[in-house]
């Protein structure tokens, strides 16, 4: 019972952030008593450094094969693979919006204002040869049925 109390001040201690008392009293504790699986569980997840973390798991599958928690993170942390450095390559130089090489801001604008001018009147004839289309066909089929006679 004495191994179990002190597994919960461990836990007492990590929950306030105090994770090296919590490591020294499970250290302790599990010197007494290895076949507690529950320190070992603690002190894998107090663990600084995953190989410390990998030696509890390891600890728990000698004292119980069939835990399954311990199995799971044991596969979690051998499957890890180191992460990979990251290869800083110096920036290449690029001319900027900013350098004065491209054109400049009343360019620009008489640029996107002439296009502008371009696109509405493009539309503006699509629209209207569109109206005449569809208004010399209404006025063709009106004068084919003599609907205009009637009226």
């Amino acid at each position: 019972m004495k191994g179990t109390n002190s597994i919960y001040d461990a836990y007492a201690l990590a929950d306030k952030g105090y994770f090296d008392e919590a490591k020294l009293i499970l250290s302790d504790t599990l010197e007494d008593n290895p076949g507690l699986i529950e320190g070992w569980l603690l002190l894998a997840d107090l663990a600084d450094a995953s190989e410390e973390a990998r030696e509890c798991y390891q600890m728990i599958q000698e004292i119980d094969s069939n835990n399954w928690v311990s199995k799971k993170r044991l596969k979690l942390l051998l499957n890890q693979s180191p992460s990979p450095r990251k290869i800083i390559k110096p920036p290449i130089e690029t001319t900027t919006l900013f350098d004065g090489s491209g054109p400049s801001l009343q360019q620009s604008f008489e640029t996107h204002k002439d296009l502008l001018i371009w696109v509405g009147a493009g539309l503006f004839t699509l629209f209207m040869a569109g109206a005449l289309v569809f208004f010399g066909v209404v006025g063709y089929l009106l004068w084919e049925t003599n609907f205009l006679a009637t009226i």
